[in-house]
């Protein structure tokens, strides 16, 4: 993925691809102003809780989520500098069924009301700290394990999703726009 930045000498000119978690945070924070204020993509997966070797008795599938944010806010270091980003999203999930009655594969998954929450990403050495809170409360907080360098996304061990652990795969822009995954 390019990026592109102002040159006042140039027009735009090309930005090499972050090649860490922090460095790929710090290029949406310095894009802010000239961009527009950040959005945010996710998705998630968790494996089913159930057992192994049951087959298709008593089968339940892996839960996962889609999230979206948009107009996100630069969050200050204690110094006052720019380092991180606050975002509002909405969370849909696989388990919210219109028709569980009906065969597995015509439930209408994501059916039912999303969830909101807010998002607070930060430098975490050359990963990413993301702290998923709802109102005052904090519902969990995770650093980053990967960043994935060809396709610019954060890669986060979700403790919320339960057990066994979900990956949270995050994608930022700086554009005001919505991402894609």
């Amino acid at each position: 993925m390019t990026h592109f930045t102002p040159d006042p000498t140039a027009g735009f000119r090309e930005v090499p691809p972050s090649a860490t978690g922090s460095d790929y945070l710090a290029n949406i924070v310095t894009m802010v102003p000239t961009f527009g204020l950040p959005s945010v993509t996710l998705a998630s997966l968790q494996p089913s809780v159930k057992p192994q070797g049951e087959g298709s008795k008593g089968y339940e599938p892996g839960l996962c989520t889609y999230s979206l944010g948009f107009d996100g806010q630069v969050v200050n270091d204690s110094t006052g500098h720019p380092f991180g980003i606050r975002i509002s999203v909405e969370t849909w999930f696989s388990d919210r069924i219109s028709n569980p009655g009906a065969d597995l594969f015509d439930w209408q998954r994501f059916a039912a009301p999303h969830v909101g929450a807010t998002l607070t990403f930060t430098p975490a050495g050359s990963n990413v700290h993301l702290r998923n809170s709802s109102g005052p409360n904090v519902a969990w907080e995770a650093d980053s394990f990967l960043f994935d360098v060809p396709t610019q996304q954060l890669l986060f061990h979700v403790p919320g999703l339960g057990i066994p652990l979900g990956i949270l795969i995050a994608t930022l822009h700086a554009t005001g726009e919505f991402g894609t995954l």
